[in-house]
């Protein structure tokens, strides 16, 4: 029996599970390195409610610390990849290892069996404006409107939960679905 702790956008659970002799787990998390020494130090913040998608449309958000986890991935190659869309606004992802081929959107993943692999992504710029952001998602009693543009971030997520919505849309889908509502 393996035991994986949990986390959510408001608190953490351990669940236990039993991972089978051809399965694995990823953990991870989305932070802004100040310093750029491809670390998380105690000051640096975690970027919460950042989704994250496997090659197979598996996707995970990142909790209100910026970590995630996910148990069952087969041993294989494996490909996760942000969507950008939910970073902060001016995020600048760095690649953290050669497994990003070139991409920092993106990491391989070589699963073997019962294995726990870390995989996080790495924003950067620091700018004030992605710091502003990323407070705002931890606290989202905080009201910020984006202060290099002066307009609202492209996507607000609703208090604690995993919901967004898409302010401005700019393509033609969502301007449709903005239209219908």
């Amino acid at each position: 029996m393996n035991y994986h702790v949990l986390c959510g956008a408001v608190f953490c659970a351990v669940a236990s599970t039993q991972v089978t002799a051809n399965e694995s787990c990823v953990a991870g998390k989305v932070f802004v390195d100040c310093n750029h020494n491809q670390r998380q130090d105690a000051k640096e913040l975690g970027i919460p409610n950042v989704r994250i998608f496997l090659e197979d449309g598996t996707y995970f958000i990142t909790d209100i610390a910026g970590k995630y986890s996910f148990c069952g991935l087969n041993a294989q190659t494996h490909v996760l990849k942000v969507d950008k869309t939910t970073l902060p606004r001016g995020s600048q992802l760095i690649a953290s290892s050669n497994r990003n081929a070139g991409d920092a959107q993106s990491l391989f993943l070589d699963s073997k069996n019962q294995q726990l692999i870390r995989a996080d992504f790495i924003e950067n710029s620091c700018s004030k404006a992605v710091l502003e952001q990323v407070k705002a998602r931890q606290n989202p009693s905080i009201k910020k409107m984006d202060s290099v543009n002066n307009v609202q971030p492209a996507i607000t997520f609703k208090g604690t939960s995993l919901e967004y919505e898409v302010n401005n849309p700019n393509t033609p889908a969502e301007m449709a679905k903005q239209k219908a509502r």
